[in-house]
């Protein structure tokens, strides 16, 4: 007797199994869910927002884009100086709304992170803060690949660090959220990257949640 094994059937079945778990995680996130989310982290932090405008300044970065903005919390002190050009892109209408509000000199567009609606390099820095932590493993080649896309020149993500991808439960959601080495993950997409700095932000002293940061220059 003899067993048959469709190699080609089996892989498929594991594309169309990755996609609708992501297209679950992007319904999510655009409905309720990332609303109780949005209520929760309205408060503003001076340190995040300026921990973004030094970052700017210091690589000379005025075209800005950040990718899983939310109501714009990290783009506070950047959007209230003429010579940045400040953009943010979120997949929750609610939250694009709050950010609209809160960020008038600032512009935001309703959009998925594997479809970002800009051109090639059309940002000197484009750059994810608590974001590529809530992609699934097997999509987070697709987001970084529209970061780097966008990117002129720099990128910077700050995100949960481990050396491992780890999923860590997540208020009852399965898969909402990972800590990986997301700056290994960067380097294997895009072995010209130069890594620039690598950080990180203590809750104590910057307001951030202890998150891993790294600044990537495009080669």
């Amino acid at each position: 007797m003899q067993y048959g094994f469709d190699l080609g059937a089996c892989m498929s079945q594991v594309c169309m199994q990755q996609a609708t778990d992501t297209k679950r995680l992007e319904h999510l996130w655009s409905g309720e869910f990332g609303v109780r989310y949005t209520d929760r982290n309205r408060q503003v932090n001076a340190e995040t927002g300026n921990f973004h405008h030094s970052l700017c300044t210091q690589l000379g970065a005025r075209r800005v884009l950040e990718v899983g903005c939310n109501i714009g919390l990290n783009l506070t002190e950047l959007a209230g100086e003429s010579h940045f050009e400040v953009w943010g892109v979120d997949l929750n209408g609610y939250a694009i709304a709050g950010a609209k509000r809160r960020l008038p000199n600032a512009r935001f567009a309703l959009a998925s992170a594997y479809s970002l609606p800009f051109g090639d390099g059309a940002f000197d820095l484009t750059f994810t803060s608590g974001v590529l932590i809530h992609i699934p493993p097997h999509s987070i080649e697709r987001v970084m690949t529209e970061i780097h896309r966008t990117s002129r020149k720099w990128i910077c993500c700050c995100e949960y660090y481990s050396t491992e991808v780890i999923e860590v439960p997540y208020r009852g959601e399965k898969g909402a959220l990972y800590k990986s080495d997301f700056g290994r993950l960067f380097f294997e997409c895009f072995p010209s990257l130069k890594l620039v700095k690598k950080g990180f932000l203590a809750k104590e002293t910057t307001g951030f949640d202890n998150l891993t940061f790294w600044i990537f220059e495009k080669g």
